[in-house]
């Protein structure tokens, strides 16, 4: 019986189990099979940033639905049906009803230029989690922000000015309290901007033994509707008591209005679960304390000595068996309480004890204040490390090479747009950014642009800090709610927002504030990459949502019913292509897609829905996207501290690494020793611990001050400069007494000056088939930076053609030969085209020697001799290995043949001739807007898109910009052949303006001859004119390069500056017998 009993219970756990694991089978989508190394070293990685940072597990567990087949991915996506908008949202109507106030053209407002386009996000039925609270808040502190910029405004001095001392009283390093009545009169010391990554409160007290314990807290702020304010975080401590019959032990917990208490998180916790649970890397208790009684007679020193086996860096610190409680009645103590990544970690007389991680909508951020209560004699309070804005300590110089360059329009789209989170009293991050990756030259060129996204703080004076911030740097954008981590999808949006509708660009990045962003290599790794469909970072191809309700990133079943996520790239660095964007705002603003409150994840769910759409997807996986910190040959490096980023910069800079390297401490290892070693050195000075051997210098580099690390200044701007009457900018001009084939290759490096050079003039021979007008050619030109960063525009003048050809040239009358070459993407592709213009453009010896000029074939032959060198020159480019295929140029010849003149134009620089005072327009705009070119763009297979080629270039003809026309051969939209423009000059003719399209985006044809007429008939010198044409559009706010070259065909009258005027006139002359005789046989 026994037997027989014994068999059907093995029988029947035999058949649980095979049912059992058939059922996981078909609910559980199996993990990617890595290799045992590469799954130990995946598993490592996935520490800190898996938790915080809504990074989900790898791994089916808890799975309950498995995904659908891809056929019916896209109707699943949208499970919720579309969502409609609500009709009052509190808070929101004056959100949007306040920017009345500013000016589109107002430099104030150009930090809310994606707010004012976010509404239709805000009133959504299936909004974010605390959208609405968020949205109310940030009215009442946007309210706040608009009075104080008022009074600020009518009273200047308030602002401070230059003041750094009232600067420090918004926003102190540190706030201390001791012992002497300050601590005694306020129960609470204030926290003037919140916490950051880095902060740390350090108590030091004595337990009282007449009490059973005591209470830090650290408070919230709080708004004028609320009653208390929040606490983020209650350190609560318990002792034994009087008689010493009571365990002792910590509890941490939260508190909001709503929903009050959180979980209470004991230690030490006799629940094993949630013994290994770490934030950063550290366990939430550091060990099952056992509770130790100091005898009288024994040195209280032993109560705060480390355990030399205790490893800080890892975060392995836990307590042997026989630690004692760190807290002691009658015993002074140091507790620092600092703030990571992703929690907050308390360390008693130098050593990890609990850590605790942030609540929702309780961030370190919102902190406003530090309360002691209960049975503790508090000696000191000290808050350090705090927010501190760094704005009003650059003198002007520092703060214009560090200020975001103007985003100006330029001929090409915008290569990488990168969208940085930031929070708001994160000044620090901020500056260590812009000290160091936004320092690359194509980040100050303007290629490359970089904004930081940040919401409203609960704290006036932290928005107004933060106010102040944008109006100097210019590169914040602001968000129209409180800044909860929860509302970060928000964020992600507002940046495509941006890319695709502002500022238009090819790829559109995400990134953190805690970064370090290799833009070089970015830049270098999107060349071969796809341009339409490309999602490219850290992938993640198999995930699950977290389904645990005490998880911080707990998603429910009705959030998201299926047990795994789509492809989906991880928040520290991520990038997606321009139609992606398009895609996902368009799709948000139609509602056809989901929120999703994990921001990342939401991307790679929306991109889900593209790919279903019928798009293909470009999933690339790069592992050189470092989420987790840095590894050498990294392209993004997270978790970095400010001073670990100016380290990588200085690194970079310095170090010339062909595979740079990072710093040895990570950010947390970093800030941790610091706490830790300061809370030694404090115990040390109150003589109540001896602390094991710290070597002096290192103490000195970790202890209590933390100073950033002294920034690199970025390289210098020209020493030398000099400046247009209308405008500070850096100007340069060319003058041509005799131009040499020895032509500097970089306009931009000519060093300034203001003397000018005469100007040459050139009487041309004339034939007798041309003996009713002889051209008098003189030329001058200048060029200016204009507001930009760097000048990408060269220019060519030769008025003695001739001369410069040498002996090959056998035209029977003398020639001039002008160019002006618009650079765009670098000025490589121009500098390149004007070092070999009289290469390219005057090639064809045997065309140079005919002497039948007159003849219809040789000008014919003359103008395809032209065309064929803008193809000539196109082709070096795309072969000559310094000049990027992103880089390219227009290009506008004038050549001058006697009495023809000969216009070659590709691109939109543009050549004006002045008739009798009259602008004749002799080039055509090759621009997307133009008819002609949309037609013939559209026939050779591309398309016009925001006013751009193939929603890139602002061009439709160019050289150079390879990488639209590769390969070679292929009919591509962009063409480098040029429109040619042949005319006879005469009496009436003046002057020919050539100039780059700076000068007509803000002046008409006329309104440029008439400056030059005016100039020429006060002085006759081409030179100032040019100048002065240069000068005006200066005054009418361009925003790019300006060259001009003004071409006279009369000579100057005399000395008296003017020239002689134009049509019919009478002269008395008289001719000598020697003339007469020569005259006489030439009409016989």
């Amino acid at each position: 019986m026994k037997k027989w009993s014994g068999g059907v219970l093995v029988g029947g756990l035999t058949l649980i189990l095979v049912l059992r694991y058939s059922f996981i089978g078909k609910i559980a989508i199996p993990p990617r099979q890595l290799p045992q190394p590469q799954q130990k070293q995946q598993q490592q990685k996935q520490s800190a940033y898996e938790f915080f940072n809504n990074h989900p597990p790898d791994t089916p567990s808890n799975a309950d639905a498995t995904l659908p087949p891809k056929d019916s991915v896209l109707e699943l996506l949208n499970f919720r049906g579309k969502p409609s908008f609500l009709p009052d949202v509190e808070g929101l109507n004056f959100l949007y009803n306040s920017l009345g106030n500013f000016s589109l053209d107002d430099e104030e407002s150009k930090a809310m230029l994606v707010w004012a386009r976010m509404r239709f996000l805000l009133s959504r039925s299936d909004a974010l989690p605390e959208t609405a609270q968020g949205i109310k808040e940030a009215a009442s502190s946007w309210k706040e922000l608009l009075s104080t910029i008022q009074d600020m405004k009518a009273t200047p001095e308030l602002r401070g000015g230059g003041n750094v001392t009232q600067n420090r009283r918004y926003c102190p390093y540190f706030v201390p309290a001791f012992n002497n009545g300050t601590i005694e009169k306020r129960s609470t010391l204030q926290i003037p901007c919140g916490l950051i990554e880095g902060s740390s409160i350090t108590v030091i007290g004595i337990p009282d033994a007449q009490k059973d314990g005591f209470e830090i807290e650290l408070l919230g702020s709080e708004l004028p509707s609320e009653e208390k304010p929040p606490i983020v975080l209650q350190y609560k401590v318990f002792l034994p008591g009087q008689n010493l019959t009571k365990e002792p032990f910590v509890v941490q917990n939260a508190w909001t209005n709503v929903p009050g208490w959180g979980k209470d998180e004991k230690c030490p916790d006799h629940d094993r679960s949630t013994e290994f649970v770490k934030v950063d890397g550290l366990v939430k208790c550091s060990a099952q304390i056992v509770r130790t009684t100091v005898p009288d007679n024994q040195s209280a020193s032993h109560l705060g000595s480390l355990d030399n086996s205790s490893n800080v860096s890892d975060g392995s610190l836990r307590g042997s068996g026989n630690s004692p409680f760190p807290f002691v009645e009658g015993i002074p103590f140091t507790a620092s309480l600092w703030v990571g990544a992703e929690g907050f970690h308390m360390t008693v007389n130098g050593r990890h004890e609990t850590s605790f991680a942030y609540r929702v909508k309780l961030e370190p951020w919102l902190v406003s204040g530090v309360r002691v209560k209960g049975g503790l004699d508090t000696v000191t309070i000290l808050a350090k490390g705090l927010p501190v804005s760094d704005e009003l300590n650059l003198d002007f110089d520092d703060l214009e090479l560090l200020k975001a360059p103007p985003v100006l329009k330029r001929k090409r789209r915008l290569v990488l747009l990168i969208g940085v989170f930031s929070t708001a009293n994160n000044f620090a991050r901020r500056m260590a950014l812009r000290r160091s990756w936004m320092q690359y030259k194509t980040v100050r060129q303007g290629h490359v642009v970089v904004r930081f996204f940040i919401g409203l703080h609960k704290n006036e004076k932290v928005n107004y800090e933060l106010w102040k911030e944008a109006e100097a740097f210019g590169d914040i954008q602001l968000m129209p709610f409180i800044d909860y981590y929860s509302l970060l999808t928000l964020k992600t949006i507002a940046i495509f927002i941006l890319g695709t509708e502002i500022l238009p660009a090819k790829y559109i990045m995400k990134t953190d504030d805690d970064a370090f962003v290799r833009v070089d290599e970015v830049l270098t790794s999107l060349k071969g990459k796809a341009s339409e469909g490309l999602f490219y970072g850290r992938i993640s191809f198999e995930s699950t949502p977290h389904r645990e309700k005490d998880n911080k990133w707990y998603i429910s079943p009705e959030e998201w019913p299926y047990s795994s996520f789509p492809a989906w790239a991880h928040g520290p660095g991520y990038i997606v292509s321009r139609d992606i964007a398009k895609f996902i705002v368009q799709g948000h603003r139609e509602r056809d897609l989901m929120m999703f409150k994990l921001e990342d994840v939401a991307v790679g769910i929306w991109i889900e829905v593209y790919k279903n759409g019928g798009h293909e997807v470009v999933y690339v996986d790069e592992e050189r996207f470092n989420i987790d910190g840095c590894e050498s040959n990294y392209i993004l490096a997270h978790y970095q501290s400010p001073r670990l980023l100016l380290c990588l910069w200085d690194k970079l800079g310095k170090e010339h690494q062909p595979e740079p390297e990072c710093s040895q401490a990570s950010a947390v290892t970093e800030i941790m020793l610091r706490q830790s070693l300061a809370a030694v050195q404090y115990h040390h000075h109150l003589c109540v611990s001896s602390t094991p051997e710290i070597d002096p210098s290192a103490a000195s580099l970790l202890l209590f001050k933390y100073p950033p690390s002294s920034p690199l200044p970025p390289t210098p701007a020209p020493s030398i400069v000099c400046s247009s009457p209308s405008s500070d900018v850096s100007c340069d001009h060319d003058d041509h007494e005799s131009v040499s084939l020895q032509i500097t290759r970089s306009e931009s490096a000519l060093s300034c000056s203001t003397s000018i050079q005469t100007t040459t003039t050139t009487t041309l021979y004339v034939s007798p088939r041309f003996n009713k007008f002889a051209p008098s050619v003189r030329s001058g030109s200048f060029t200016c930076i204009g507001p930009r960063s760097s000048n990408e525009d060269e220019h060519l003048c030769v008025d003695d053609l001739p001369r410069q050809l040498g002996p090959t040239y056998k035209w029977p009358v003398s020639s001039s030969f002008y160019a002006v070459f618009d650079g765009h993407g670098g000025s490589d592709a121009a500098a390149f085209v004007k070092d070999n213009a009289l290469k390219f453009f005057f090639q064809d010896a045997l065309l140079l020697q005919r002497a039948d000029i007159d003849e219809l074939s040789f000008l014919e032959e003359l103008e395809n001799s032209q065309r064929r060198a803008f193809l000539v020159a196109d082709q070096a480019l795309a072969e000559e290995e310094g000049v990027d295929c992103y880089c390219g140029t227009t290009a506008l010849t004038a050549l001058v043949l006697g009495r023809r003149l000969l216009i070659a134009n590709a691109g939109d620089c543009r050549a004006v001739l002045c008739r009798k005072g009259v602008a004749v327009q002799l080039s055509q705009d090759h621009r997307p807007s133009s008819v002609v070119e949309k037609k013939r763009v559209e026939d050779l297979g591309g398309y016009i898109e925001f006013g751009y080629l193939n929603g890139d270039l602002a061009v439709t003809r160019a050289l150079g910009d390879w990488y639209m026309k590769r390969p070679y051969g292929s009919k591509s939209p962009l063409t480098a052949e040029p429109e040619m423009h042949q005319i006879m000059l005469t009496e009436e003719d003046e002057f020919l303006i050539i100039a780059c399209d700076g000068i007509w985006d803000v002046m008409s044809n006329q309104d440029a001859v008439r400056v030059v007429h005016r100039e020429l008939r006060q002085h006759g010198d081409p030179q100032e004119s040019a100048r002065e044409l240069v000068d005006q559009a200066l005054m009418r706010d361009t925003h790019d390069n300006l060259t001009a070259i003004v071409v006279s065909f009369n000579c100057p009258d005399g000395q008296t500056g003017g020239i002689t005027p134009q049509g019919s006139r009478l002269r008395t002359c008289s001719l000598s017998a020697e003339a007469r005789k020569m005259l006489r046989s030439l009409l016989e």
